[in-house]
């Protein structure tokens, strides 16, 4: 399957360079609005083809699918164009500036009849459904902390006074929806949505936040979620149950997972060996075939767009794209 890139980000030479270990994908066009950018993007990654306007990959017949690897800002409408123009979209995460704009993503790909899919890397990772049966056998959880927090590689340059794309809130960016867009999603995906949350989180001075955390509160549970660009967690997280702890060492890899009984045993589960965007591409590629596989993911993609809205409108962080 021939696939369009939109993006040039170190994320974005990764992506192509993993998931080509599926045989069904092709890169084979870029887009940048720097045609210098793009060419060398090309160069790198062996694509034969740069294009520097939205349109000109939309009108290329020859591309089936195309990946959004753009600031956030841009994706509801990079993605609905491509989806009218016929090809499917897998769109990065945060995938969508708000649950408004993700309707509208996924009622676009439905009118044409291709797939919408969110890259949200542990939502296809095999060691996902095991933590949830294993969860399921010690009962009752009564805590959880998941915690993602990061030192950004573009935080030195903020420091400096160098504000990059990955720190500027105009692109509906934040360590909500970036750090905070993976712990949500494994919060959602392992206990649903929260009853109601409390929200609070650090501002840097050009109102990009930082670092936050909720309160997720539940029947018979409460759970913590920390996210941070700005500073790195030593501790991975755990979810706590009356007789057991298990313990997340990489809550976006679902891996380093071990299981503490009262009791004294140690139960620990293998990491996939797999490089990462392998499996999601896969999982994308099984949508183009048939895009209602996509709709669950759909109802999970929506449910964290959910509490992310509501965690921005509690810590009052606005998007210009809140205000289309």
């Amino acid at each position: 399957m021939r696939f369009g890139i939109i993006g040039t980000g170190e994320i974005t030479e990764k992506f192509v360079r993993n998931a080509s270990f599926n045989p069904g994908f092709e890169a084979a066009a870029i887009l940048s609005r720097s045609r210098e950018r793009g060419e060398a993007f090309a160069a790198r990654c062996g694509i034969p083809t740069t294009y520097t306007t939205l349109d000109e990959m939309a009108g290329d017949a020859s591309l089936d699918a195309v990946y959004v690897a753009s600031p956030n800002s841009l994706h509801m409408e990079q993605s609905v164009r491509m989806s009218e123009a016929g090809k499917h979209v897998f769109c990065e995460k945060a995938v969508a500036s708000n649950v408004r704009e993700l309707e509208a993503m996924i009622a676009a790909a439905k009118r044409s009849g291709t797939a919408f899919l969110e890259a949200m890397r542990p939502a296809f990772n095999p060691n996902l459904p095991v933590l949830e049966a294993k969860l399921r056998e010690l009962g009752q959880p009564r805590n959880a902390l998941l915690s993602v927090c990061k030192y950004s590689s573009r935080y030195d340059a903020f420091r400096a006074g160098d504000v990059r794309n990955a720190f500027d809130p105009s692109l509906s960016n934040g360590a909500v929806m970036d750090m905070g867009s993976y712990a949500t999603f494994l919060l959602v995906a392992l206990f649903g949505e929260p009853k109601r949350l409390h929200a609070a989180d650090v501002k840097l001075e050009n109102g990009f936040d930082g670092f936050g955390a909720y309160l997720a509160v539940y029947p018979g549970m409460v759970a913590e979620v920390l996210y941070s660009k700005v500073s790195r967690a030593l501790a991975g997280s755990e979810i706590q149950f009356d007789d057991a702890s298990v313990r997340i060492g990489n809550l976006p890899g679902v891996g380093g997972i071990e299981i503490r009984y009262r009791d004294g045993r140690v139960e620990k589960l293998a990491d996939p060996d797999v490089p990462e965007y392998m499996l999601e591409t896969a999982a994308f590629l099984r949508c183009c075939e048939d895009p209602s596989l996509a709709e669950p993911h759909h109802a999970e993609s929506l449910a964290v767009m959910r509490v992310l809205d509501e965690v921005r409108r509690q810590n009052g962080i606005a998007f210009p794209a809140d205000r289309a």
